[in-house]
């Protein structure tokens, strides 16, 4: 106990501040992802299951358990995760609901908002088969030029998507308050995905989700404001070329 002790006082002898923004590893699979960071010698991990997840058809082919193994010990920031124990029984974990999970249990997202956890004890090993590292920086100095467009609809808003000092902006969107915000992104075979949030105090959040191939990059953005449907946009742009970015 001494030496434990001894080793946690160590990890938390200097302040320390870090971002799930810039995680340091991402890991990915259908429907979702868990952002990691190292901070105070612990491993804390963000969770983002999208509508339509659940942990028996998007995680279990990646690790091969009857159910999910990973203890739990989570904050749930939004969204609504509905548990079912291998014991049987069930319960929905709300916004603000603090969790305790032990091994042996399935999970899905209910509803058409994402569940976002935020996880202290059971993510360094989870959907572990597999992990992407982050390279924070991957898009760093390119734009991407193409329409903002609500779906369901056949025209939009002229856009400009940049990425800089590993901070993320629509231009499109800076009418309606957005401004700019830190982006993730992971490498992927020959492609990049990102991930970003932006907030207007008007308009609620927008939540990209994007991947880049080539000078083409398609994302798909969903608009969430409280007590209304969220509304899914999308975009089709293709790479600025340097001298035009000025």
């Amino acid at each position: 106990m001494a030496t434990h002790m001894h080793g946690l006082d160590a990890a938390l002898a200097k302040a320390e501040v870090k971002a799930f923004g810039k995680a340091d590893e991402v890991r990915e699979f259908p429907k979702g992802r868990v952002e990691l960071i190292k901070i105070g010698g612990a491993m804390i991990g963000r969770a983002v299951f999208e509508p339509g997840w659940r942990w028996a058809t998007s995680v279990q082919p990646l690790v091969n358990t009857k159910s999910c193994e990973a203890p739990h010990f989570q904050y749930h920031v939004s969204g609504i995760l509905r548990v079912k124990m291998d014991d049987g029984s069930e319960f929905d974990c709300k916004p603000g609901d603090v969790s305790v999970l032990p091994s042996g249990h399935d999970a899905w997202t209910v509803g058409n908002e994402p569940a976002v956890v935020v996880d202290f004890q059971g993510m360094v090993d989870y959907a572990s088969g597999h992990t992407h590292v982050e390279g924070a920086s991957l898009l760093d100095g390119k734009s991407y030029r193409g329409q903002f467009i609500e779906k369901g609809k056949s025209s939009g808003d002229l856009d400009t998507l940049t990425f800089a000092d590993g901070r993320f902006r629509s231009s499109a969107c800076d009418q309606y308050g957005y401004g700019d915000a830190p982006y993730s992104a992971i490498a992927d075979g020959e492609n990049i995905r990102f991930n970003a949030e932006t907030e207007s105090p008007r308009y609620g959040k927008l939540v990209w989700k994007g991947v880049v191939a080539g000078d083409r990059l398609k994302g798909e953005i969903l608009m969430l404001q409280d007590g209304k449907a969220p509304i899914e946009n999308f975009i089709n742009a293709a790479l600025v070329p340097s001298a035009a970015k000025v």
